[in-house]
């Protein structure tokens, strides 16, 4: 129904565009999902499209359904450098209107305009965004109506009112292999804040950068330095590291490791481990385990010439090396050119399992 859906309204806008036929591209995707102690079940469905002419926009719209009950359709229009696109939200458990984004983008000299618009019931929001594309000390000068720097909605209003502006500039510093940026913004209220800032200072001893950050409000001024490791690892091992910074005494007092991990082939098996030493700072591995074991194999498909996919994943807790408690397992297979199933099923040692079982067919 909603494939149809889709490329009927796809069909539509082609009519409308021109009689030449369009080259139609397109994916649909989707997981069924259930957890079998409780029951629940979990759908999640994707759909897109694509339309392209030799002498007209090219076309794309995507089609999103999620567990949590809201569907949304979004559209994309290109003509050279000329971008329309946006997307509307659905509450499909209330049958209502969410949510809607529009934007359109074009060159402007030697920088690209951005208007956005955002929809909310009884609330709209519009932000005017200009960024550079070419060498300039500017790089992008925003202006934001009902709305924050990030997009938000600010009041449940259906009028426009000034609510922000931002300005951020990119100024070479010679001599040095580094630059100084600066950020400037205002408020309804008037000038909100000035950061100036030299991100990533190297030369420093033992793969040790250091950042600098000044901020200037109304009422108060304050500087942060901010240290960074930066570790090249070794062939096959990867180590996760940081520094421990007093920001009061600016003291550099130690070097933490949060965890590392491991890599390398053997045969046509990729092996993967990783091992979480502090997860609450770093979680490299799902909660609550602390460490994994991974393989991954290629499967030779019966059919199409593609090949497959197998993996397994051993998670371990905090116990002891063998303290094994959930094992996930995968596997994606080519059916024919255009589709592909997959199965994956997550086995704790003290629980119920849970299935996922999933598709992606594809036309090109």
């Amino acid at each position: 129904m909603k494939a149809t859906l889709l490329v009927s309204l796809m069909l539509t806008v082609a009519a409308l565009i021109g009689s030449a036929t369009p080259t139609l591209t397109g994916s649909f995707d989707g997981t069924i999902g259930m957890d079998t102690a409780t029951g629940a079940m979990t759908l999640n469905t994707t759909i897109t499209a694509e339309a392209a002419w030799d002498k007209a926009p090219t076309l794309g719209m995507t089609l999103t359904a999620d567990e949590l009950g809201e569907q949304t359709l979004a559209t994309a229009v290109s003509l050279d450098a000329l971008a329309l696109s946006g997307s509307t939200t659905f509450d499909v458990s209330t049958s209502s209107f969410a949510a809607a984004a529009f934007s359109l983008s074009a060159p402007l000299l030697d920088a690209e305009l951005t208007v956005s618009t955002v929809l909310e019931p009884g609330a709209v929001g519009a932000q005017l965004t200009l960024t550079a594309t070419g060498a300039s000390v500017i790089r992008s000068l925003t202006v934001g109506f009902n709305v924050d720097l990030y997009g938000r909605i600010q009041t449940t209003s259906c009028t426009l009112p000034f609510t922000c502006a931002e300005a951020r500039f990119s100024l070479p510093l010679d001599n040095c292999d580094t630059t100084m940026d600066a950020r400037i913004s205002f408020d309804a209220a008037g000038f909100s804040e000035l950061n100036l800032s030299t991100p990533h200072v190297g030369a420093l001893p033992f793969a040790i950068s250091l950042s600098s950050f000044l901020t200037f409000m109304a009422d108060e001024k304050t500087i942060t330095l901010s240290p960074s490791l930066n570790l090249e690892n070794p062939d096959c091992f990867d180590f996760y590291a940081g520094l421990e910074w007093d920001t009061a005494t600016h003291t550099l007092s130690e070097l933490l490791f949060y965890g590392m991990g491991m890599r390398c082939a053997l045969g046509e098996i990729q092996l993967r481990m990783l091992v979480a030493l502090d997860p609450s700072v770093l979680a490299l591995v799902k909660s609550p385990y602390r460490s994994l074991l991974g393989l991954v194999w290629p499967l030779a498909s019966c059919c199409c010439g593609a090949d497959g996919e197998a993996s397994l994943v051993f998670f371990f807790g905090t116990d002891n090396l063998f303290d094994l408690e959930e094992i996930d397992a995968e596997l994606s297979l080519p059916i024919t050119e255009h589709l592909t199933l997959s199965l994956s099923v997550e086995a704790p040692m003290t629980g119920q399992p849970a299935f996922t079982l999933g598709w992606q067919w594809v036309v090109e």
